[in-house]
């Protein structure tokens, strides 16, 4: 579903903002 992508770019998107922190 759309909804499932959704939350693997949020996935995607929270592990690129730790692996800059």
């Amino acid at each position: 579903t759309s909804g499932d992508g959704l939350y693997e770019g949020l996935d995607w998107l929270s592990n690129q903002l730790k692996n800059r922190g």
